[in-house]
């Protein structure tokens, strides 16, 4: 079973992972999903219209990293 895995990295160490077992990616098929910001979490905004919400742990209030890891390729990524 395949699932998304949140995670926060302070000081060089990983914090506890969240995952959430909605997993709407297909191999070969090309998504768009949309990273919200907010002062309390992140809200990731899933093709298929479910919202994983991860706390912000860090009180970013912009991205500068993001990690995608396993059989997955990044073609772009866009910052508003």
């Amino acid at each position: 079973m395949a699932f998304i895995v949140c995670n926060s990295k302070r000081g060089g160490c990983w914090g506890s992972e969240q995952r959430d077992p909605n997993f709407p990616f297909k191999k070969g098929e090309m998504i768009k999903f949309t990273v919200k910001v907010l002062s309390d979490c992140f809200e990731i905004e899933l093709p298929s219209g479910h919202v994983v919400a991860f706390p912000n742990h860090l009180s970013l209030d912009k991205i500068s990293y993001i990690r995608v890891k396993g059989d997955f390729k990044v073609l772009s990524f866009k910052f508003d």
